[in-house]
């Protein structure tokens, strides 16, 4: 008897959102933004949060280090991502891939957290020299780690604060440190800019790509940052 083949079974429910990346963060209950990939015209945020960053004039291209990534034209392209309690955790790690192109050029703010008054909690800036400076905000003042960087190539970054040492971490090697700051990360309420200054004159904006970018309410352990940048190796 020949059986009779039928069409399979369509649900009746939208088809689910695809993460493009299986990344440790996603199984990390300490992970509160998870920013991988495009849905409705923002970088969707898979930390279950609802942290959406919204696109201003960003945009998505094929040219990422484990798919689509976000472009910065270095004049106008900035993701914004509406501030919420549980994006100013007092102690915090983030992580990201980031390609720069012209850093060194000008001042550029990687991303920013800040007020007009220059108050805020943390901070990634280039002013016009060869270093990364990833500033964090404890105890009404700006403290911060310098690491060197490269442009036109993928670079793994992670940087950490918990209550004691700033630790920031390139390509998953050992990290640089400053222990001068005590006390927790202030709780700044301003939005969350990525790719250019949250204070409301704007300006100092990125030029590159960024692929992947996570933040958490913890310091990640140096073996969790060697684990993480090992993985995008491999992918």
């Amino acid at each position: 008897m020949r059986l009779r083949r039928h069409p399979p079974l369509r649900s009746p429910f939208p088809k689910p959102l695809k993460q493009p990346l299986l990344h440790p963060a996603l199984y990390d209950p300490s992970c509160v933004l998870a920013l991988l990939s495009q849905r409705d015209n923002k970088w969707y945020d898979f930390s279950g949060n609802d942290n959406h960053g919204a696109l201003n004039n960003a945009v998505f291209t094929s040219k990422g280090r484990f798919g689509p990534a976000i472009y910065f034209d270095g004049n106008d392209y900035i993701v914004q991502i509406s501030h919420h309690a549980s994006l100013i955790p007092v102690n915090i790690s983030y992580e990201f891939w980031i390609y720069p192109i012209n850093l060194g050029t000008g001042g550029q703010d990687i991303f920013a957290k800040r007020n007009d008054s220059n108050v805020g909690s943390i901070l990634i800036d280039v002013p016009d020299q060869d270093d990364i400076y990833h500033f964090f905000y404890v105890d009404g003042s700006w403290y911060n780690v310098r690491i060197p960087y490269e442009n036109n190539v993928w670079q793994h970054i992670v940087g950490s604060y918990d209550g004691e040492t700033i630790k920031v971490y390139r390509n998953g090697a050992s990290p640089s440190t400053n222990t001068s700051p005590t006390g927790d990360l202030n709780t700044e309420t301003t939005d969350l800019y990525i790719g250019g200054d949250s204070r409301s004159a704007g300006g100092l904006n990125f030029n590159g790509f960024l692929d992947s970018f996570f933040l958490y309410n913890r310091a990640l352990t140096f073996e969790e940052v060697k684990r993480n940048y090992a993985l995008g190796q491999i992918i």
